[in-house]
């Protein structure tokens, strides 16, 4: 019930400020993935920098919901722009504001409608170990009991890789509709997730590429942010454009607390084989060895 007031409360609070503000402002940068890849510790670190401004949550989705019309709602630009502070705040510090929603990446039909709303924004990428994703996105789904919570991760696994051999892999997966219209005609029995899917980082990177200019990416490794975070986040600070800071930086994200079993060797070898070729593949398109 708490809840509830609080949501009626935040959306009253959306529609007065949308509809009061003078000025649109939009974000000048976007983490769009990975998910699992630890983008809510990213961003929480990157906006202590005094020139960079959160949004007032980090998950708008704007884009992939409300954009599209999954949500019934009539929330348009102006309120996604009120996520945002003002511009008399931000041209107080000469500072720039963005979000960090870590599906967009995995949405194909929002890239053209980005591309012609934020044609300059930058774009900032966490990627990780696809078979660590595949796994942490299969004990995120467990906690919210999205899932059966007594099938075997492999199971779903095998599911989906058998899917992948009936259809192959290629775009169509990542297009929900062809998807779902493959899924209707496999003969593939038992639940076809996408943990395996959104691991395939070349098809998802080059799809973004068409509509954009890769001098407006920056891709990271994310088990080299947390190695090594100021320096990471050094790097996005020099990448937006604002000037040095001294990151404080803090460990604590959405999965501190959450412990699960390890990975079956099982699960674990059938998707280092699935995504092999796909990674090497990512290698040579970036020109660099992400090492998994």
């Amino acid at each position: 019930m708490l809840r509830q007031v609080k949501k009626k409360t935040f959306d009253i609070f959306l529609k007065f400020r949308s509809a009061t503000r003078t000025k649109l402002v939009l974000p000048d940068f976007m983490i769009i993935g990975i998910m699992k890849g630890g983008t809510t510790s990213f961003y929480e670190n990157l906006t202590q920098h005094p020139q960079i401004y959160p949004a007032l949550y980090k998950e708008i989705h704007y884009f992939n919901r409300h954009l599209l019309n999954l949500i019934s709602d009539t929330r348009d630009i102006n309120w996604y722009s009120a996520h945002f502070p003002p511009r008399r705040v931000l041209d107080q510090r000469n500072g720039i504001t963005g979000e960090a929603t870590p599906n967009y990446i995995n949405h194909w039909n929002i890239v053209p409608q980005i591309a012609e709303i934020l044609p300059d924004v930058k774009i900032i990428i966490l990627l990780r170990d696809p078979v660590k994703q595949a796994y942490s996105h299969y004990q995120h789904h467990q906690r919210s009991r999205s899932i059966n919570r007594d099938e075997l991760f492999m199971t779903y696994i095998e599911h989906e890789l058998e899917f992948y051999k009936e259809v192959g892999v290629s775009n169509a997966l990542f297009d929900d509709q062809t998807l779902n219209e493959l899924k209707q005609n496999s003969k593939v029995k038992g639940r076809i997730t996408r943990y395996a899917v959104y691991g395939l980082y070349i098809f998802q990177i080059k799809r973004w590429h068409e509509f954009f200019d890769k001098s407006q990416f920056l891709i990271m490794k994310s088990e080299d942010y947390f190695k090594h975070p100021e320096t990471h986040l050094e790097e996005a600070a020099n990448f937006l454009g604002v000037n040095p800071h001294s990151f404080d930086f803090k460990r604590e994200d959405k999965q501190s607390g959450h412990s699960y079993e390890p990975i079956s060797q099982e699960a674990k070898a059938a998707l280092e084989e699935f995504f092999a070729p796909y990674n090497q593949q990512l290698y040579d398109y970036l020109d660099r060895d992400f090492g998994w």
